[in-house]
């Protein structure tokens, strides 16, 4: 039902609570209405009005704590939560709402403890498992948030959240191939979800033709398969031939509402390098960096920007960071193939460079220039 028919329906629905203001069922009908057509004031006054004159009545403040979430107001909503323990309610409908809550407080061992310490109500009320998983995810607990998933799934099987979720999961592994797939039935059952959709997003900038090249500053490259892990295994490196700009415009979009999702910033990092956009990917992987120090694809997406802009020996300290906080670092070896390749083409001596040379020398941390800190566009 489009909003128009939902926003009938509850004009229709309120024009009968005013008759039959003790009607709780449709009470609740009322605010949910009211929280999917944007009617958020009206709800906050049914739920004001309803727990004046019945402030006894534990079910008004669920839909008030279900209200406080929705305006993202979560310490508000977990202190309602526990006011209706306290007073003897809980059920795992409200403990679905606490962990929301706290997900997005970022408690996520709270999340994971308090699931775990109801294990009964999983059984009846399984979407809490969605709720582990995500907390699991920020935990890095990946292969454990696998098996939860998995196990959901055998028990809810057309549930496109579920699915979008494990492909986020196994994009988070570098198994783009498999990631593509659950993303694909997760828009097979939900054409529209944003999760789904991020993660082909990135699997589009990851997974490249491996004769493919581009043209960066004038210089020919091969496409790199980045974003926390290795290059695509042959056979999946053909997975879609869309022009980036449009998937740069998804990830954007997804940017907006997920600022500290590291693979966000490294996917449209690639995305401006491919446009030239030098200064602007700088800004994303800077951003990466700043979310997580110890990560080496951004020192890595650093050092490709650096050898870009020929600043050979911030490349070399920077690719040293990289491979000293993973080895196996995909951007660092890509940063450094490319030092080298454009050394080679300009007939350039080293100038006592050992880029070939991983050393453990000291590395000055890379500050962003401040004049690239604006609103990209």
């Amino acid at each position: 039902m489009d909003i128009q028919g939902l926003s009938a329906e509850l004009e229709q629905k309120l024009a009968r609570l005013a008759s039959t203001p003790k009607d709780l069922t449709l009470f609740r009908e009322c605010v949910d209405l009211c929280m999917r057509v944007g009617e958020f004031n009206t709800a906050q006054a049914l739920v004001d009005k309803s727990i004046s004159h019945y402030p006894k009545e534990l079910w008004i403040y669920i839909e008030r704590a279900k209200l406080q979430l929705v305006l993202g107001e979560y310490e508000q909503s977990i202190g309602t939560l526990n006011h209706i323990q306290a007073e003897g309610l809980f059920t795992p409908d409200i403990l679905y709402y606490l962990v929301w809550a706290r997900l997005n407080l970022e408690e996520y061992e709270r999340v994971v403890d308090d699931i775990e310490g109801s294990s009964h109500f999983v059984r009846e009320y399984p979407a809490l498992i969605l709720v582990k998983v995500r907390a699991l995810h920020h935990l890095k607990r990946l292969n454990e948030a696998i098996s939860e998933l998995d196990y959901y799934l055998s028990i809810d099987s057309n549930n496109a959240d579920a699915y979008a979720l494990k492909s986020t999961l196994l994009l988070e592994q570098s198994n783009y191939f498999e990631a593509k797939q659950f993303a694909d039935e997760a828009i097979a059952l939900c054409p529209d979800n944003r999760e789904a959709r991020q993660t082909i997003a990135k699997i589009r900038l990851i997974c490249y033709s491996a004769d493919e090249s581009i043209s960066v500053k004038g210089v020919e490259e091969t496409k790199p398969c980045l974003i926390r892990g290795q290059a695509t295994r042959p056979g999946e490196t053909m997975l879609f031939d869309e022009q980036v700009s449009e998937v740069e415009e998804i990830i954007k979009s997804v940017r907006e509402t997920e600022p500290k999702d590291i693979g966000t910033w490294h996917a449209l990092a690639w995305a401006k390098i491919l446009h030239n956009k030098i200064d602007e990917a700088k800004y994303c992987f800077e951003s990466a960096r700043q979310l997580d120090e110890r990560f080496s694809e951004s020192y890595g997406g650093l050092a490709v920007i650096a050898a870009l802009e020929e600043d050979y020996s911030l490349a070399n300290r920077l690719v040293n960071q990289a491979f000293r906080f993973d080895p196996n670092s995909a951007s660092g070896g890509y940063a450094k193939d490319l030092v080298i390749e454009k050394l080679a083409a300009a007939n350039a001596e080293t100038s006592g460079i050992e880029i070939g040379e991983i050393d453990n020398s000291g590395f000055e941390s890379y500050d962003i220039d401040e004049r690239v800190k604006y609103t990209l566009h």
